[in-house]
């Protein structure tokens, strides 16, 4: 065990921890001069209110796969680590917060799961295949980014300013995002939505790809100022899951590109609206637009599988919403545009 109580750790060289070693930080640190600090083992913050701070050509923190990286301190001020971390570890608070403020590559480790927070408040943070965000952890500035190819496995929260950048695929199975940052779905990635979560506070989730629901039972609620889900043209919010319960998206949803349940039931139920091009239905399963408002622009499509139930649909004036299939069960469609039955053996029921 080595206890590092002040001082400066200068590059260009390494500072190794053994996987059965220990460094104790308690003060107020520094590394420097392209300084790398390689944990195999622990390092341990039992001080509140310290950080390992940087100087001169960029140091970094390289948590390797048996590393662990654990504030034990109490306290209410927070612990810090402003500099890079690459994490093929875990990072992990037993109790408070623990911060990472300066970003980091290539991880692949855990971030959260105990006690206390382990915030991402600064940089730019790259997850690699295999990284997982856990319970009792943010975001609050800065991104994070899931690269192209990669599978991330989300729990915690991200929440703040921040931004969350999905290249490859990113399972969210509970937790909440929270705003006012966005959450960007990139044209080939995918956001598996397996759990009960929630979008907070104005965070809104952007999909240029796919949102994808494959787990029946589930929703993703709503909470705070309001938030959005948006489609771009393109893009698809797809319900692949088996089961007869339905799956629900309780948030307004701006759809421009399609909405399509392949099997079961998909449920919107906090309004939005469609933009010219879009399309609602189409799969073998149902799509409701369940509760809440929801305006059509002109060229907007309802597609087989599409019921409209308790809601209202307004289509504006000089738009014309052409309807290939579907069924009004209740509510209302209104405004002064036009619903166009069209194609030849399409059938919408009233």
């Amino acid at each position: 065990t080595m206890t590092w109580s002040g001082g400066k750790m200068e590059g260009p060289g390494t500072t190794s921890i053994a996987p059965a070693g220990k460094l104790v930080n308690i003060g107020y640190t520094t590394l420097s001069e392209g300084r790398v600090l390689e944990n195999a083992g622990t390092i341990e913050l039992p001080t509140d209110n310290r950080y390992v701070s940087r100087s001169g050509a960029e140091p970094v923190i390289r948590n390797l796969a048996t590393g662990v990286i654990r504030r034990t301190a109490t306290g209410g001020v927070g612990v810090d680590l402003r500099v890079a971390v690459e994490n093929d570890g875990a990072i992990v608070s037993d109790g408070g917060l623990l911060q990472l403020t300066h970003g980091g590559s290539g991880s692949d480790g855990d971030y959260g799961g105990g006690a206390g927070t382990v915030r991402l408040a600064g940089g730019v943070h790259e997850l690699v295949a295999g990284a997982r965000l856990l319970d009792r952890f943010e975001l609050t500035a800065g991104e994070v980014a899931v690269a192209n190819g990669a599978t991330v496995f989300a729990g915690g929260t991200v929440g703040g300013p921040g931004a969350l950048s999905v290249e490859g695929t990113l399972t969210w199975s509970n937790g909440t995002m929270r705003g006012p940052g966005t959450t960007t779905i990139a044209p080939s990635a995918k956001l598996l939505n397996t759990g009960y979560t929630t979008l907070s506070d104005a965070r809104v989730l952007d999909n240029f790809g796919t949102l994808e629901l494959p787990t029946d039972n589930r929703y993703v609620s709503r909470s705070g100022a309001a938030p959005l889900v948006r489609n771009r043209p393109g893009a698809t919010i797809r319900r692949t899951a088996t089961g007869t319960v339905g799956v629900d998206l309780r948030l307004p949803v701006e759809n421009h590109g399609v909405v399509v349940s392949d099997g079961g039931l998909l449920s919107l139920s906090g309004g939005g609206s469609g933009g010219t091009g879009a399309v609602f239905g189409g799969g073998a399963g149902t799509t409701r637009l369940q509760t809440g408002t929801w305006q059509l622009a002109d060229g907007a499509q309802l597609r087989s599988g599409i019921t409209i139930a308790n809601t209202t649909v307004t289509i504006p004036e000089g738009a014309t919403v052409t309807a290939a299939g579907g069924a009004l069960t209740g509510g209302t469609i209104g405004g002064a545009g036009t619903l166009a039955i069209t194609g030849a053996g399409n059938t919408f029921s009233w």
